[in-house]
């Protein structure tokens, strides 16, 4: 039924001010207003609910009826007028006693004459609205029921005091039951908040058992049941849902554990709406900077990292406004951690500092707030970080020095609180940074520090409770026996690198941080790389290129570029390493396109020096190739390669490297001038191999200075039989004679010995030239 409404002063008005108004729009409806009651005025209107509406009377009836002189006369005796009073009722469709209550209404209220009209006929539209309303009680309380029909019966028949009454009554019987039925909702509120804290509980549980999945679905579950009004509870369990999955994203590196720990974190914002309980809105900001900042961190997405950013300063906005200092600091060493990470995976020298700098400024707030000790920790260990990357980008070993100062003092806090977890974390980050002072001064001791470092978090981080930061930590012990047994040429040492690398990959740790993966695949491929030195065969290559393959897979070119690119080379220098020693052309292509990969890269950058590396690569593959096929392609691929290559590290003024380009480019345009009956590329390449042979005698390497005079001998006496030029073959002979020289006080007498035969090869061929050239004159 609906809420019956009360009009002061019109106690015989029942329905409301909306039912009204579907009927009519003042006594006379225009045709707009009529056909609110059906396609004309007396149709049939439906409203929500059993209410059936019947518009009663048109308006045509409505003005033969209702004329002021036939009110009136009805006012002073509705009983000295039946005519009148039964024309009116039959008209209206209302009953005579009920039009008898009308007029006493009217006549009690001192309606002017000249409202008669339109007081009539409002008051008997609400009657005949009220009259046609199907109402029935359909729940329980047989005796309000009773008194329901008792006042339908009233009004029915024209008695609307007594129907008032009734109804007053039925609705005083339904308010005691409203009562009950309020307590009642009260306990099963109640009883669901009991379920629901159960359900808490049993996730409390699951967390003590590091069942993070199962703890996360039982505060969900705990969610689901509390009732609605009660959205603080609602939202806490949310909160605690998320906390569950960070932890397991966190601890364990499950990505997937991260996203949906945001997911939920978004969902209990709805309950924790910012206008409703800006705290908690933004404690959960927080945590969804938290989770977004360890996700971008794992997968190195840039995206993920900016709304991690986000986050953070959506909470710092509330804390700023409260001026709780404290909290606003924590959120800004948040930001600092995230533009550490940023500025880490972009080699971003800016972004680095102004992590520093934020790190600083939360230092300042935090002696002036005296906050708890640990806190310092944490931001001294963010603070390592950053200084930490940024000298590693500037090579400035004292930043990375700075940051071990931090490192250690973060360590010391957390040993005193006892706090084994986050004092091994404070180990790694000494481990990190040391080796990398260690090997900008390949220095032993550093090494050893190192080393050190790492089995000291490893004392604490194990396999089974820390898969991830066991990971983390067994890659940085093998990376710093790679460099140590490196240094020292001690091949098992790096031997036992690898095997820890290749443990440390075993893990489940590709999925859980696939770029700190692909590093730990990167330095294994090194340490085989390494290995590959000493051995005749090619088993370490063959573990190298499958290796940086498998890196290859999980590496993403849009979030590390280089990195790709760099992996993309040292694969095509492994493929070119087993093509030369198995003699197969088919890895020489792989490692082609290898070496295209990252040279496509690359020339999107300005580093010139990693160009200048890969065309030198591509045209010694490319000559090699180019020997066993009659197809001219591959010479002339080299030769451009080699000129690419010779003219960059010209531009870098790299001069050893310069002078080995260009007795490269020398070599194979002498191929490819052996191959024309012109002298145009013979005349290119002794440009080239004279840079080449002044070039290695000025570095005074003498085995390079005596191979590339013996590579010019060859250019100058092909010229010469070419042109039978005198000065030519005199050049050509004073070449030989230089390099034979030269390899005898290199010890290499093989090939002394092939450089006299070459210049005995001139003198022979000399008075064949001296007397073509007196003819000539």
């Amino acid at each position: 039924m609906a809420n019956l409404k009360l009009t002061p002063h019109r106690a015989f008005i029942f329905v409301p001010l909306a039912i009204f108004s579907i009927c009519s729009g003042g006594i006379f409806a225009n045709a707009d207003q009529s056909a609110h009651c059906g396609v004309a005025s007396g149709g049939d209107v439906k409203v929500q609910g059993s209410i059936s509406l019947d518009c009663g009377p048109t308006d045509e009836q409505l003005k033969r009826v209702l004329q002021t002189d036939v009110i009136i006369a009805l006012l002073k005796d509705a009983n000295s007028a039946p005519e009148k009073l039964a024309e009116a009722s039959k008209e209206l469709g209302i009953k005579d006693a009920a039009i008898k209550n009308f007029l006493e209404t009217l006549r009690r209220e001192e309606v002017p004459d000249e409202k008669l009209q339109e007081t009539f006929a409002q008051v008997a539209r609400d009657y005949l609205s009220l009259e046609r309303e199907n109402q029935s009680i359909t729940t329980g309380m047989p005796e309000a029921k009773k008194s329901l029909e008792q006042a339908e019966e009233s009004i029915s028949s024209g008695d609307l005091n007594k129907g008032k009454e009734l109804l007053t009554k039925t609705s005083n019987i339904r308010d005691e039951s409203r009562k009950v039925r309020d307590q009642l909702r009260l306990e099963m509120d109640q009883a669901d908040l009991d379920d629901a804290a159960i359900d808490a509980k049993r996730a409390k549980l699951s967390l003590t058992q590091l069942d993070y999945h199962d703890a996360a679905e039982l505060f969900q579950l705990a969610a689901s049941k509390v009732p609605d009004g009660h959205w603080r509870e609602r939202g806490g369990y949310l909160v605690r849902a998320g906390d569950a999955l960070d932890s397991l994203g966190e601890d364990r590196g499950e990505s997937d554990a991260l996203r949906e720990a945001v997911q939920i974190y978004k969902h209990a914002l709805g309950e924790f709406t910012e206008e409703r309980d800006p705290d908690k809105w933004a404690s959960t900001q927080q945590d969804i900077g938290d989770a977004l900042e360890t996700l971008g961190d794992h997968e190195g997405d840039p995206d993920v990292l900016d709304a991690s950013k986000q986050a953070y300063e959506n909470a710092a906005s509330i804390y700023a406004q409260k001026i709780s200092k404290e909290q606003w600091a924590k959120v800004q060493e948040d930001i600092g951690a995230v533009l550490e990470i940023q500025g880490q995976n972009t080699d971003n020298a800016k972004t680095l500092n102004q992590s520093i700098e934020k790190f600083h400024s939360v230092i300042d707030v935090y002696q002036r707030e005296r906050v708890y000790i640990v806190r310092f920790a944490e931001v001294y260990m963010d603070l390592g970080n950053a200084l930490e990357s940024l000298g590693e980008l500037n090579t400035d070993v004292q930043k990375v020095e700075e940051a071990v100062v931090y490192f250690q003092k973060s360590a010391t806090i957390h040993k005193l609180q006892k706090e084994n977890d986050e004092w091994a974390d404070a180990q790694y980050d000494i481990g990190n940074a040391l080796g990398s002072i260690a090997q900008n001064k390949s220095d032993e001791t550093y090494y050893r520090q190192s080393i050190d470092a790492y089995q000291a978090a490893l004392s604490v981080k194990s396999r089974d409770v820390y898969p991830l930061d066991w990971a983390l930590a067994t890659h940085g012990l093998g990376e710093a026996l790679r460099q140590l047994g490196q240094l020292k040429s001690d091949n098992s040492m790096v031997q036992q690198a690898v095997e820890y690398f290749n443990d440390a990959i075993q893990n489940d740790y590709r999925s859980k941080n696939p770029t700190s993966w692909a590093e730990t695949c990167q330095d294994l491929a090194m340490a085989h790389e390494y290995l590959a030195l000493s051995e005749a065969g090619t088993t370490h290559l063959l573990a190298a290129i499958n290796t940086n393959r498998l890196a290859l897979e999980v590496m993403k070119p849009e979030n590390d570029l280089s990195g790709w690119a760099n992996v993309n080379f040292n694969l095509g220098s492994d493929l070119s390493e087993v093509g030369v020693r198995n003699s197969d052309d088919a890895v020489l292509l792989q490692s082609l396109d290898a070496f295209q990969a990252a040279l496509s890269t690359y020339q999107k950058s300005d580093d010139v020096s990693d160009q200048a590396q890969t065309q030198f690569k591509m045209g010694y593959i490319l000559d090699r190739l180019s020997k066993k096929s009659s197809d001219i392609t591959y010479l002339d691929r080299a030769i451009s390669a080699d000129a690419a290559a010779s003219e960059l590290f010209e531009k870098m003024g790299e001069m050893e490297s310069l002078a080995n380009s260009r007795y490269n480019l020398a070599i194979v345009l002498l191929a490819r001038g052996l191959r024309d009956a012109g002298t145009k590329d013979l005349e290119a390449a002794l440009v080239a191999a004279r840079s080449s042979a002044r070039g290695f005698t000025d570095l005074k390497n003498k085995t390079r200075r005596a191979d590339a005079y013996f590579n010019l001998g060859l250019i100058l006496s092909d010229l010469g039989s070419r042109t039978s030029s005198e000065i030519y073959m005199t050049d050509a002979r004073q070449a030989f004679l230089t390099a034979s020289q030269s390899y005898t006080e290199q010890g290499s007498q093989e090939m002394s010995k092939k450089a006299r035969a070459e210049l005995e090869g001139v003198d022979q061929r000399m008075p064949a030239i001296r007397d073509h050239y007196a003819r000539g004159r």
